[in-house]
């Protein structure tokens, strides 16, 4: 018999369990497509991660409770995943669920922990400044453009600064001055990070996914085609693609931090 699915995510992560034949219940918004998919045996009750943990909690051990056997738990946003992480040992005792070594997963979903991972590692990526700009003066030494981004990206907070797109690209210091005020009215601590030009289709991405074990379930590299918005958005379409040894880099570098050095 194929185990039950929880799915704290969207239609896209629905659809592809369903098509794999996995049975699934969803706890998405309301007025989420998810909600109202054909892959959906069942919605659940649903509370903000962000702003309701405790109540998503308690939604999610009432309807394991009335399960057989635990219900395979799979989480999307950034906010499920923290959600899922700081509460492991709690959602542990009701779901099955795969997640990384809790230090980890913070250092990686907030951008100023990764830059200082980064650094730590000497992973290549971008020079880039952590500011709160409800404290800090506006930088104008920086060389620009530079890409702004959320530390953490909550959609509720950051809409508002620039909808639907990961980043904002910020071509002189007049422009960084313009959005200061709102960025410090939202309270929302930023990276500004030099920027890589060039087209979305540039982007190449390695993609892992482990057991509980540790060991490698499955894995590939894929290229953008398409995102929403066109810069600086999600992806909408992509292709795999033939990269090998795409990912050793930052798989190595981690390997060292957690795994030889004992860190988290």
């Amino acid at each position: 018999m194929t185990s039950l699915a929880c799915v704290l995510g969207d239609s896209d992560l629905l659809r592809a369990l369903g098509l794999a034949g996995i049975p699934c219940v969803v706890a998405a918004a309301p007025g989420e497509p998810a909600r109202y998919s054909r892959f959906a045996r069942a919605v659940l009750d649903w509370a903000d991660a962000w702003e309701q943990p405790e109540e998503l909690l308690q939604l999610l051990e009432r309807f394991a409770a009335t399960q057989a056997e635990p219900p395979v738990l799979f989480y999307e946003e950034d906010r499920e995943l923290l959600l899922v992480s700081r509460h492991r040992e709690r959602l542990s005792r009701h779901f099955r669920f795969v997640i990384p070594d809790r230090v980890l997963v913070e250092d990686l979903v907030d951008k100023g922990r990764f830059q200082a991972l980064a650094q730590r590692l000497d992973l290549p990526v971008p020079a880039a400044r952590v500011l709160d700009p409800a404290r800090d003066a506006v930088p104008l030494d920086l060389q620009f453009p530079v890409a702004l981004k959320p530390i953490v990206r909550r959609g509720d907070q950051w809409m508002p600064i620039g909808g639907a797109a990961k980043a904002l690209r910020l071509d002189t210091p007049l422009a960084l001055l313009s959005n200061w005020p709102r960025l410090a009215r939202a309270g929302i601590p930023v990276l500004l990070q030099q920027l890589i030009p060039g087209p979305e289709t540039c982007i190449e991405s390695y993609h892992v996914y482990v057991d509980e074990h540790g060991e490698t379930a499955g894995e590939f590299t894929g290229r953008k085609i398409r995102t929403w918005p066109p810069a600086y958005g999600d992806s909408t379409a992509l292709e795999i693609s033939d990269a090998p040894g795409f990912g050793v880099i930052l798989d190595e570098a981690l390997v060292r931090r957690y795994r030889v050095d004992g860190g988290g």
